[in-house]
C-alpha cells in the first residue's frame, strides 16, 4: 500500500527504526524518528523535530458512498448468511 504522500512506509514504529538505523549507517544524517502517518496508517521516517500538523499534512478524499439494489443486498445477504435467504425487515 501506498502513502497519498509519496513517502516510504514501513509497517510498524520497529520496522520504521530499522530502517533509520540503516540510513544512519548509510549517510551521515541527523537524528531520525519514526511517526504514524494518519492518511496510510503506516510509519514514516523524518528528521524534523516537531510532530506534522493539521495544516502540514495531506488528507486522503473520504470514498464515495456504495449505493446497492435490493437484489445485490439479497445476494450478498444469501452468500454471507447462515442459511442463507432473503432479509425480511
Amino acid at each position: 500500500m501506498d502513502c497519498p504522500s509519496g513517502k516510504t512506509g514501513h509497517p510498524s514504529q520497529a520496522a520504521a527504526h530499522r530502517a533509520a538505523i540503516a540510513l544512519a549507517i548509510k549517510r551521515t544524517h541527523t537524528a531520525m524518528r519514526a511517526y504514524p502517518c494518519p492518511d496510510c496508517h503506516r510509519w514514516h521516517l523524518t528528521s524534523s523535530e516537531r510532530l506534522p500538523t493539521a495544516r502540514t499534512r495531506r488528507r486522503r478524499p473520504a470514498p464515495e458512498p456504495v449505493v446497492a439494489t435490493r437484489e445485490q443486498l439479497d445476494a450478498w445477504w444469501a452468500q454471507h448468511a447462515t442459511g442463507g435467504g432473503r432479509i425480511t425487515p
